[in-house]
């Protein structure tokens, strides 16, 4: 650390010469700055060194700083706090964590940014985490309690939405001390993660969701949850069915980025290799675009950047095509060439680690969602299902947000307000205050995207691959589950269409019939299996449509109210509709709320 109590900011292993031609340590005497007086050593005077020696002296008998120091004494010498709020209060946070190797240190969250991969929250190799620039797509640091004064949990902060985002907000300000109040519409948290019964009361999630190692501040919120072991990486071949009869796989390799992609592109026999070269060229275009030109990138669509780059048709239709659905929830005609490249450059192209495919173990909501309610709970936040915000009710003389007002015409006062809704739901309270039209203006821009699954039980289990890629076909991804509690059922399998519009116009057997039909052509051993039981899940608004110049309608986390805060995978994240994006924007405004007591305890 620099700058420590000696105050010259050189290293504190420095030593001195002394008279006698001893090199002592540099803490016997003073050290010397220019101008002035010398800073008055902190150590004690030579009568009470005893206590020194005591914890542990030299072989000289040279006084020695204790090396480990309590919590309760590191407040003492601080004056309340461990931590002086200011611009690197959250990395130091990770120094101290590290001091404090028990007591304390046991019941610190993770330390934010302590990770190497652009900033994500997370877990991984120590590293120190700066303050994001504004307007940089980059989440903050996640917040934590020796961030903020002391006595100041008096602070009511109102939370509208118990989706991922506002489940994340909600705990991070829980952590560090703020009263929140936790309003949901529904009467089931985890907004489109939530979790439904299927035939014979199956669990099953409102969608399947695929994650991977890229999902920093997803998988951080997860350890905080105690869930963490709950994620799974699926590390072996992923099975690539193309509609001309041909089979590839997708793996990850050992080697360290970007090469680790070598045994994906060699294991896709429907592209020639002179097309799988031109991905490997596409895959660095979007290394180079991301760090050269990422303000020209959300002009163009996926598509016109591909064929910049030289995808010829069937590199599309058999590759980009199933990438830019799966991730972006559109066609390559539709989806921003911007969100494109964040996926590759953050995701498939970046750490090893970033591109491994991670499922969880069980449906979303046991992983994630129901453990944050138990934790939110324990942390005495008050969580209303059932009770959706109708207003915010605003200060005519300040402007700020006064009091949400419930549907039920009650009116919770609160001195910050974070609202956690998707963007088809935010202009229903944005839009009636003339400081927020242009916030419900952009809201409805963003426009929304359907996603259509179904879950059948199958009588045999036939797909051994966690998921599968169907290239050509209707549905795009599969994925294999076990039975559960249907009777007679051996395996389940979900069957994901993205982009999938208004949803199906046939009735709901005739899909069914259809897409099985589709399974036995892509995958014959599937034909013998017969189904004995089937759900199917349509959601139309599933995510914004990331079309271009969508990021310039995604709000950050401020608003041009005060004390008004956005959160959602809709917001600036620089990310498509995503888990991890919702996760984010939570730790983002989380961050928001409390920036202005730590500006002011700075002060």
């Amino acid at each position: 650390m620099r700058g420590g109590a000696g105050g010259s900011g050189r290293t504190a292993r420095r030593d001195v010469r002394g008279t006698d031609g001893r090199r002592g340590a540099a803490h016997e005497r003073a050290a010397r700055r220019r101008g002035g007086r010398p800073p008055r050593s902190h150590l004690p005077a030579a009568g009470r060194s005893a206590g020194l020696r005591r914890r542990g002296g030299g072989a000289d008998g040279a006084p020695r700083l204790p090396r480990r120091r309590t919590a309760a004494a590191l407040r003492r010498t601080t004056g309340g706090g461990i931590l002086r709020p200011g611009r690197s209060g959250v990395a130091a946070g990770a120094a101290v964590a590290a001091v404090l190797r028990g007591g304390a240190a046991r019941n610190l969250p993770p330390a934010a940014g302590a990770h190497r991969d652009r900033g994500l929250p997370g877990a991984g190799a120590p590293r120190v985490a700066r303050r994001p620039r504004e307007g940089r797509h980059r989440p903050p640091p996640t917040p934590r309690p020796a961030d903020l004064p002391r006595g100041s949990n008096i602070v009511t902060v109102v939370v509208v939405g118990a989706g991922l985002a506002g489940l994340t907000a909600a705990l991070r300000l829980a952590d560090a001390g703020r009263r929140v109040v936790l309003l949901e519409r529904s009467g089931t948290a985890g907004g489109r993660v939530r979790a439904f019964r299927g035939p014979h009361d199956t669990p099953l999630d409102w969608g399947q969701h695929l994650l991977l190692g890229a999902y920093r501040a997803t998988r951080s919120l997860a350890a905080r949850l105690g869930t963490a072991h709950r994620l799974s990486f699926a590390d072996g071949p992923i099975p690539l069915a193309c509609d001309d009869g041909s089979r590839g796989s997708y793996a990850i390799g050992a080697l360290p980025a970007p090469l680790h992609l070598l045994p994906a592109l060699a294991r896709l026999p429907v592209l020639g290799p002179t097309e799988r070269l031109a991905l490997g060229a596409a895959a660095l275009g979007a290394k180079l675009d991301a760090l050269r030109r990422p303000a020209t990138l959300d002009r163009r669509t996926a598509a016109d950047w591909l064929r910049a780059h030289g995808q010829n048709d069937r590199a599309v239709r058999c590759f980009w095509a199933p990438l830019v659905l799966a991730t972006c929830n559109a066609t390559p005609e539709e989806a921003s060439a911007a969100l494109l490249v964040a996926v590759l450059d953050r995701g498939f192209f970046a750490a090893r680690e970033d591109a491994r495919p991670l499922l969880p173990e069980g449906t979303l909501d046991e992983v994630l969602v129901a453990p944050a309610l138990a934790e939110l709970r324990r942390l005495g936040v008050e969580v209303r299902l059932r009770e959706p915000a109708a207003a915010l009710r605003l200060d005519p003389s300040t402007g700020a947000v006064e009091a949400v007002v419930t549907a039920d015409g009650q009116a919770l006062r609160a001195e910050a307000v974070v609202l956690a809704v998707p963007p088809w739901s935010l202009g229903e309270l944005a839009g009636p205050h003339r400081a927020l039209r242009g916030l419900a203006d952009d809201a409805a821009w963003l426009g929304a995207s359907g996603i259509l699954c179904l879950e059948l039980w199958f009588d045999r289990a036939w797909l051994a691959a966690p998921f599968a890629g169907l290239i050509g076909g209707e549905g795009h991804w599969i994925f294999a589950h076990g039975p559960g509690t249907v009777p007679g059922a051996r395996q389940r399998i979900s069957v994901v269409r993205s982009g999938a519009g208004s949803g199906p116009a046939e009735p709901r057997a005739v899909l069914v019939e259809r897409t099985v039909q589709e399974l036995g052509r892509f995958f014959p051993e599937s034909r013998k299996a017969r189904t004995v039981a089937h759900t199917v899940v349509f959601e139309p608004r599933a995510t914004f449509l990331g079309r271009p110049g969508q990021a310039a309608r995604r709000a950050g986390p401020a608003t041009a109210v005060p004390n008004l805060f956005l959160a959602g995978d809709a917001t600036a994240t620089g990310l498509p509709a995503t888990i991890e994006g919702a996760v984010q924007s939570g730790e983002a405004a989380a961050w928001a709320v409390m920036r202005p007591w730590r500006e002011r305890s700075a002060g």
